[in-house]
């Protein structure tokens, strides 16, 4: 059996997964991709569990998260900005999986240690996205804001990875059942904001 976090933190992802498929055909395309990023999650989690079971290193699924996980996010923020703006997120794709090669090269990154630099590039990242995408959200005068599922994705977004990367700082001391514990919350919020995102969902653009 898992601990009581890890079946909530597993819960709280197949609710906004379900309300993604389920909506998938009305669905704009960053919710599409939202939709997408989330069932690459629940797959990486299950081999994770699987690997962990029969006592196989697992690790390398943590650095196969983040190279699947920043191209999804960064495209998905790219359809709600201006075309420089697009053009910016979708040209940092390749330049981020160019760094994370470079940290792989130059040793500061092994697949038999967690992902810590490319975990902290990335999230810093999302971080100035994902602000960037509230403080134009608040100032196109949007009302009412709770309405718009970019707040809520934005929300859920800076919540999941960049509270994380504070939570992995810790991990070179050992990884204690506190960690764990707050690691499974905090993703549990984000999720939950995605589930949010999903009910006050927009008429799909084509932009």
């Amino acid at each position: 059996m898992f601990a009581w976090h890890a079946e909530l933190v597993i819960l709280s992802v197949l609710l906004p997964l379900g309300a993604g498929l389920v909506k998938w055909r009305i669905a704009s395309r960053p919710m599409r991709l939202l939709t997408v990023l989330l069932l690459c999650v629940v797959l990486i989690d299950i081999f994770t569990v699987i690997l962990a079971l029969r006592s196989i290193n697992n690790i390398f699924l943590f650095h196969a998260s983040i190279i699947v996980s920043y191209p999804i996010l960064a495209l998905l923020f790219s359809y709600w900005h201006s075309r420089r703006t697009k053009r910016i997120l979708r040209w940092s794709i390749p330049i981020f999986i160019a760094a994370v090669l470079l940290l792989f090269v130059l040793g500061y990154e092994t697949l038999e240690m967690p992902p810590a630099h490319s975990l902290a590039v990335m999230s810093i990242l999302l971080a100035i996205i994902s602000l960037y995408t509230l403080y134009t959200l608040m100032q196109s005068g949007s009302s009412p804001v709770y309405r718009d599922e970019r707040l809520w994705v934005s929300l859920g977004v800076f919540i999941s990875y960049v509270s994380t990367t504070l939570i992995y700082s810790g991990i070179m001391d050992g990884i204690t059942d506190d960690l764990w514990i707050a690691h499974n919350m905090i993703h549990t919020i984000g999720n939950l904001c995605y589930l949010a995102g999903f009910s006050w969902m927009q008429t799909p653009t084509t932009s």
